[in-house]
């Protein structure tokens, strides 16, 4: 199955295109493999001329069973973490469950409660 791309319209004619995954070695940096993955998707999303302004790269940081982390690790500090690549949709509901959680002391959700791992 071809992966498919997103391209995110960011101002000045510009976009975003992404995304790539390299699972054994994420530390690398960009690639010239992914890079020629992503032109491919370019070229099948766009019909006209383009040229590459910058490559980059990140991780997206994941727990072991692939769901957020949060809650408490000592009485003053908290964790936030594990969204992997889905981050961006998940991110405000985790935000408010952990505010609700530190705030008002409603107990979280054992799907993404930190002391899952304990």
């Amino acid at each position: 199955m071809q992966q498919q791309a997103f391209a995110i319209p960011i101002g000045k004619g510009l976009v975003k295109l992404g995304s790539t995954y390299v699972w054994e070695d994420v530390l690398s940096g960009p690639s010239n493999e992914g890079r020629s993955q992503l032109i491919e998707r370019a070229k099948a999303l766009f019909c006209a001329e383009f040229r590459i302004e910058d490559q980059w790269w990140g991780v997206r940081p994941t727990a072991r069973d692939r769901r957020p982390l949060l809650g408490t690790i000592s009485e003053r500090q908290a964790v936030f973490n594990g969204l992997g690549s889905r981050g961006v949709l998940l991110a405000p509901w985790c935000a408010g469950h952990l505010a609700d959680h530190l705030l008002e002391g409603t107990a979280l959700d054992p799907e993404v409660d930190r002391s899952r791992f304990d």
